[in-house]
């Protein structure tokens, strides 16, 4: 019953690499379970005349301790349903067990204080329920407790501190209660869950109680837990009593969230906790253990083995998580199945690679913000990263490379470098902020509407005031939040997008320096706003629709449209300057109300173009920054009609063409 273990593919720098993560360990501990028959009653609640569910389960859970344990050991175990010699009352019960079939030389069944040859019985009068999926647990709502969400009488009364106070960060349970996708049976507090009482047996195996080793070890009431595996700490965990019951947590106390304990195992789901592992690792002297949740407890080097929970950093198919509330930095490549960054807590690439499956960056309390910085040269990869209200993704020149990227409420990613979407059908969301700082960022994606940069909520924020930021994928749907962009930046659309009802795209420059917007063909949709406050440039394809809003936030403020303008019903408005720097063609009634616009452009060679039937209307003060009042450019009046209010004067060319029965009107 060996670990399975993946392997990564990854691209670092141009070259190839296969990094080989967790190799299989050939001398975890191993379990042989065999089914008595014989002396075996088939259970009513439950389809199992010939024990084969029974034995499947034990095999299941068999895998999920050699996953925690890696030391080399076997152990046989002989499984019945048969009701427990403690009585009825009882689910199932472990002992050792010399007279095992496979033990012909008749060896103790204990041996270096672990345990070799075991019998469990299972209570065939339980109500049982067979999960045909032990391995995924969603039907239950799992939770982890942690020391610190102990009550103040409930740490007291199962833990002690020695030389050391226990670590908050120590993980003390991992229980789960049936959620709706649970069957009818499970919401029944008197079912039992077979892999929780087939976990809880083995449990005892591995030296957590039921054993002569576990009796010794707890004869002062307590297991003495090896400082190794919680970064030095010297702490105990009380027993049941020092009389021969070495179960976790003494039931005085209620409420115990380990699996080891004499407690609740109807209506519920228990899974190994690290002080489970501990505890048994004390009595059996287990010194390889991987435990599934690892906390990063101090120190600030990842590669550490010490500085981890259970003493040994996460690997691939391990939960990493960083709360501690310092930084810490990679020294090699790592590789997790989900990380956790929480509580001001920051991880650092380097220039490493970093690999998790689930990412999640969240601030639950204290001050400060909890990072992942993705450093030069150092990448993050990742099929989902979700960063939380308060936390932060910052890239400093680093890749991150994520199938979806959520940016929730609150949430920043922030720095200069690139993001990329691989997926086909990627997305990142924003409901928070993405902030340029010290460079460009770069955001691309193999899906070209990856880019829902407003989010869920419509109120997600995109802010080049401190660096460049360029898309390269069109977004989702239009964009009705706030997008800004300080003088001397640029954000690029470089697929284009829409600014949408609520939108505002703000260009804020200086007099010295331009916030400009560039890329591809953006939209302005009802309601949606382009606003210049000092300078501001629109190098994009523009088009305007109807109840559009383009406009300058004061008398000193300047809006240079320098591509081409398709007037389809919008609006320019203002106290300001509109510089029409590129062409402009009417589709649709526009009116221009902006204090100075400037038809013809810097450059003086503007065309302007009106359709049949379609009007322009200029009510502007002045039609030339200059205040000459003077076009040079070139009017194409295609049966159109252009009524400026103030006197004006024609320097340039103006062609009216009557088209299909419309004139042109000056």
């Amino acid at each position: 019953m060996i670990r399975q273990h993946r392997f990564v593919l990854g691209f670092l720098l141009g070259t190839f690499i296969c990094i080989g993560v967790e190799p299989p360990n050939a001398d975890a501990i191993n379990f042989n379970f065999t089914y008595d028959a014989a002396n075996s009653t088939a259970p009513a609640s439950i389809n199992d005349p010939n024990g084969q569910q029974l034995l499947a389960m034990m095999d299941d859970v068999g895998d999920m301790w050699a996953d925690l344990i890696e030391d080399p050991w076997t152990i046989n175990v002989e499984v019945r349903w048969q009701v427990p010699t403690l009585g009825n009352n009882f689910s199932g019960q472990m002992t050792p067990f010399q007279n095992h079939p496979g033990n012909t030389n008749g060896d103790p069944a204990e041996q270096n204080n672990r345990i070799v040859w075991a019998l469990i019985r299972m209570n065939p009068n339980r109500t049982w329920w067979v999960d045909p999926t032990p391995t995924n647990h969603s039907e239950f709502d799992m939770t982890q407790t942690l020391y610190r969400d102990l009550s103040n009488s409930q740490q007291t009364a199962w833990y002690a501190d020695g030389n050391d106070p226990v670590p908050d960060l120590l993980e003390v349970g991992y229980i789960g209660f049936p959620n709706a996708t649970a069957p009818a049976v499970m919401q029944n507090n008197n079912t039992r869950d077979l892999m929780t009482v087939a976990v809880h047996e083995v449990g005892h195996t591995v030296g957590i109680g039921g054993t002569q080793a576990a009796g010794n070890e707890t004869n002062d009431g307590k297991y003495d837990i090896d400082p190794q595996f919680v970064r030095g700490a010297d702490f105990d965990a009380f027993s049941e009593n020092a009389t021969g019951n070495a179960h976790l947590n003494p039931s005085t106390t209620g409420g115990s969230p380990v699996l080891m304990c004499r407690c609740r195992l109807g209506g519920i789901r228990r899974l190994p906790s690290a002080i489970d592992v501990m505890a048994g690792a004390t009595t059996a002297n287990w010194t390889d253990i991987d435990l599934n949740h690892q906390d990063f407890l101090g120190g600030n080097s990842w590669h550490t083995d010490f500085n981890w929970e259970g003493g040994q950093r996460p690997l691939s198919l391990d939960h990493a998580s960083v709360r501690h509330g310092g930084t810490v930095t990679l020294g090699g490549i790592g590789n997790v199945l989900s990380l956790l960054v929480d509580e001001d807590s920051t991880v650092q690439t380097s220039t490493q690679s970093l690999f998790a499956d689930f990412v999640t960056i969240q601030k639950t309390a204290g001050g400060g913000t909890p990072r992942i910085v993705v450093n030069n040269f150092g990448d993050l990869n990742s099929e989902t990263i979700t960063v939380s209200d308060g936390a932060r993704l910052d890239v400093l020149g680093g890749q991150v490379n994520v199938d979806r990227l959520n940016v929730l409420e609150g949430g920043e990613l922030r720095g200069n470098g690139l993001v990329d979407i691989p997926d086909v059908v990627g997305e990142l969301v924003n409901d928070g902020i993405i902030r340029a700082s010290g460079g460009e960022l770069v955001i691309t994606s193999d899906n070209n509407l990856a880019l829902d940069l407003d989010g869920e909520d419509g109120d997600g924020q995109v802010i080049a005031t401190a660096g460049d930021i360029r898309f390269e994928s069109a977004l989702t749907d239009t964009f009705n939040g706030d997008m800004t962009v300080g003088a001397g930046h640029e954000i690029a659309l470089n697929s284009g997008g829409s600014i949408g009802a609520g939108g505002l795209l703000l260009l804020d420059g200086s007099t010295t320096q331009v916030a400009t917007v560039s890329g591809s063909i953006l939209f302005v949709e009802q309601n949606g706003v382009i606003r210049a406050d000092d300078l501001g440039v629109v190098e994009n394809t523009l088009i305007l629709q109807p109840s559009s809003i383009a406009e300058t936030a004061d008398a000193n403020s300047e809006l240079r449209l320098s591509g081409t303008t398709f007037y389809d019903g919008g609006r320019l408005l203002g106290t300001g300057t509109v510089r029409q720097n590129g062409d402009a063609l009417v589709q649709q009634d526009t009116d221009i109300l902006v204090a100075t616009y400037d038809m013809d452009g810097q450059a003086g060679n503007t065309t302007i173009t009106i359709d049949p039937d379609v009007t322009l209307d200029i009510n502007s003060t002045s039609l030339d920054a200059t205040g000459d009042n003077d076009f040079d450019g070139t009017l194409e009046l295609n049966g159109g009609i252009l009524d400026i209010e103030r006197a004006w004067q024609l320097n340039g060319t103006m062609n009216m063409t009557e088209t299909n029965g419309s004139p042109a009107i000056v």
